[in-house]
């Protein structure tokens, strides 16, 4: 039986050190798996879904969807989106 402070002891050592916010930051921001967003109505470009998400107020998920061809429809909100 491992005691608590055993328990403890493991726990942090696992957790590893957090990075520091500028660093989150630029990984966020200079993700190499992101893909550029289009929108086909304005020709405006975004890095992410997430940046075209919070520029039209949609759902990041459903502009993924409109660029695969996987939602219902071919807009969302009258806009059309697709991946650069």
């Amino acid at each position: 039986m491992i005691s608590k402070e055993t328990r403890i002891k493991i726990s942090l050592a696992k957790r590893g050190v957090p990075k520091p916010p500028h660093i989150r930051r630029f990984l966020r921001d200079h993700n190499p798996m992101a893909r550029r967003v289009r929108c086909v109505n304005d020709g405006k470009e975004y890095p992410t879904l997430k940046a075209a998400s919070k520029a039209y107020g949609v759902a990041a998920t459903n502009i993924g969807r409109v660029c695969k061809g996987r939602y219902y429809a071919p807009t969302i909100r009258g806009l059309s989106f697709l991946f650069v």
